[in-house]
């Protein structure tokens, strides 16, 4: 599958990193969607077919966390892949993402030449 056929759903309730996130992904040639609340989130994946999700941990102003999100996507595509953001180190435990199936986590912030190089890896 050629870079740009790759198809990324950012989700986060910070509309500055979903808009930082949307601009590098395309600056790297990936096809990328946004969700702009749960549900939308949701809905995309039961709906579309997303080769990646890249999700924040924390997601306050949905009502929702992280973790459980992450457990709703895997209940409606079991393999789809789902990178976890944080920028609250001490506050997650990794091992619960990565049992609940989360392929990795990146912390914030996260520089442009890191998220191109872990993409190439996580999409091979």
């Amino acid at each position: 599958m050629l870079l740009g056929k790759y198809r990324i759903l950012i989700v986060d309730d910070d509309i500055d990193l979903r808009d930082f996130f949307c601009d590098a992904l395309n600056l790297f040639g990936y096809d990328v969607a946004i969700a702009t609340s749960h549900a939308e989130a949701i809905s995309k994946s039961k709906e579309e077919d997303f080769d990646l999700i890249l999700q924040d941990v924390i997601l306050d102003n949905w009502g929702c966390n992280g973790l459980d999100l992450l457990k709703e996507y895997k209940q409606i595509k079991p393999a789809i892949k789902v990178v976890i953001i944080s920028g609250f180190a001490g506050n997650i435990s990794w091992d619960t993402f990565k049992e609940a199936g989360a392929v990795t986590l990146w912390r914030k912030p996260i520089s442009l030449a890191y998220m191109q190089e872990q993409l190439k890896v996580i999409l091979k």
